[in-house]
């Protein structure tokens, strides 16, 4: 082997060595999930304006620093679940200390819910978390997720800033949906009462809307949506189609509303969510 041979046989190496690197770093069980955190923390902040913007006030922006102070609380949930500090000092020297300054705050906690839409529901169905999010004081939100392996339990932390603006700040990405599902295929209704559409996207980090539509509004009508949850109600007895559209995905669900018909469901698996456990405490501070 010549001299040159031997020199473009060692690039090569060289170069086959480092595409080797890189590949590992993102495969990397670490890599992967500080990608999916980032996506999901993103997919809270999207569903968080959604609800916003259906109540009439403006979106909320976030910092890498907000960010950066609310992924270090969400860690601190797994030692400690509270708004005191694992150190026994108070939430907001989270944000002190990530050079966060704000005129007022309020921290959001949650944990075992295991997508963005089904953690934003479970705050917007609590009266303090709500208060927060529906806030017209708070411009920003930081948002931060902690995974562990270990019990495969999700921490979620909220942390929210008003009366200082932030040269800096920036909104959501766009994550388009590759799927949805819904918990329901089937829906039978007494005239007069009302149940609930699950539809989830795929990914469950996808930033899109999902809505409803009627094929016969004098059957059965939607009445309200919140997030990802959709109400009904039956009107007269008969027979419809409702379609579940997110993105450009939908699915169909038959309604038969009928007198004496008792509220029943025929549930997909696949659409179930996981509504474990949220910590039912709020904390908001002001100066």
């Amino acid at each position: 082997m010549t001299e040159l041979q031997k020199t473009r046989t060692l690039r090569m190496l060289c170069v086959l060595f480092a595409a080797v690197i890189l590949i590992c770093a993102f495969l990397s069980p670490q890599a992967n999930a500080a990608s999916s955190a980032s996506n999901y923390e993103n997919a809270v902040l999207y569903w968080t304006n959604v609800e916003r913007s259906r109540h009439g006030l403006s979106k909320l922006k976030t910092t890498d620093a907000l960010c950066s102070a609310s992924g270090v609380r969400a860690k601190e949930l797994y030692n400690k679940f509270s708004h005191t500090r694992p150190n026994g000092n108070k939430w907001t020297t989270a944000l002190s200390a990530k050079g966060v300054k704000y005129r007022s705050a309020a921290e959001n906690i949650a944990r075992g819910y295991t997508s963005p839409c089904s953690v934003v529901k479970a705050w917007m169905d609590s009266d303090g978390h709500r208060d927060n999010i529906l806030s017209s004081k708070y411009s920003y939100l930081g948002v931060g997720l902690h995974y562990t392996e270990s019990g495969k339990k999700y921490y979620w932390d909220q942390l929210f800033t008003g009366g200082v603006s932030y040269s800096n700040a920036y909104g959501t990405y766009n994550v388009s949906p590759k799927g949805l599902s819904v918990n329901k295929s089937s829906i039978k209704l007494s005239k007069g009462s009302s149940t609930t559409i699950t539809g989830t996207p795929s990914p469950v980090y996808a930033t899109a809307v999902v809505t409803c539509k009627s094929s016969d509004t004098s059957v059965v009508k939607v009445t309200g949506t919140e997030v990802n949850v959709i109400t009904i109600k039956g009107v007269s007895n008969g027979k419809a189609k409702l379609t579940v559209k997110c993105g450009s995905y939908t699915k169909t669900i038959s309604v038969t509303v009928g007198t004496g018909s008792s509220a029943s469901t025929h549930t997909h698996e696949d659409g179930s969510e996981d509504f474990s456990d949220i910590f039912d405490s709020i904390f908001g501070i002001f100066d």
